[in-house]
């Protein structure tokens, strides 16, 4: 899995194996964006939670 530490509270864009971010952004539809501009025609999008708090998946 790729890390995510820079995109903190934002959307990340990830490569369609999962082992990369390809681009964050606050916004969904940028982070989309970026991400076929940097050609991941097919991005696999998470919203990345902040560091505080606890989390239950």
């Amino acid at each position: 899995m790729a890390q995510l530490g820079n995109c903190e509270n934002q959307w990340a864009a990830l490569s369609a194996d999962r082992s990369r971010v390809v681009s964050c952004d606050e916004s969904l539809e940028r982070a989309i964006e970026k991400a076929i501009e940097l050609g991941e025609a097919k991005p696999v999008l998470i919203k990345v939670p902040s560091k505080d708090g606890s989390y239950i998946f």
